[in-house]
C-alpha cells in the first residue's frame, strides 16, 4: 500500500516542523509509556515502521542492538538522519 498523494505532499511540507506538530498528541511521557510496556533486551534488533522524524527510533536506540527505521516519507526520513 501506498501512501496517498496528498499524505506526500503533506508529510513533505511539514518534515522539518513535524517534531513541534507531533509533540502537541505524543509526548516524551507518552512515548517513554510505550517503550516501557515492551518487552525490550538488549540484544534485540527492532523496527520502527511508519518512523517518520525518528522520535521513537532514537528512545529504542538507546536500549537494544539496532533499529531499523521505515517510511514512506524521504523527507521524513532525512529528518531522521
Amino acid at each position: 500500500m501506498s501512501m496517498t498523494q496528498a499524505s506526500k505532499e503533506y508529510f513533505a511540507a511539514k518534515a522539518d516542523q513535524w517534531d513541534a506538530l507531533r509533540s502537541t498528541y505524543f509526548s516524551q511521557q507518552v512515548r517513554e509509556k510505550a517503550i516501557h510496556k515492551a518487552y525490550l533486551r538488549p540484544e534485540m534488533w527492532v523496527a520502527d515502521v511508519g518512523a517518520g522524524t525518528g522520535f521513537m527510533s532514537a528512545a529504542l536506540a538507546q536500549l537494544v542492538e539496532r533499529v531499523f527505521v521505515l517510511d514512506a516519507s524521504p523527507e521524513m526520513l532525512a529528518v531522521a538522519r
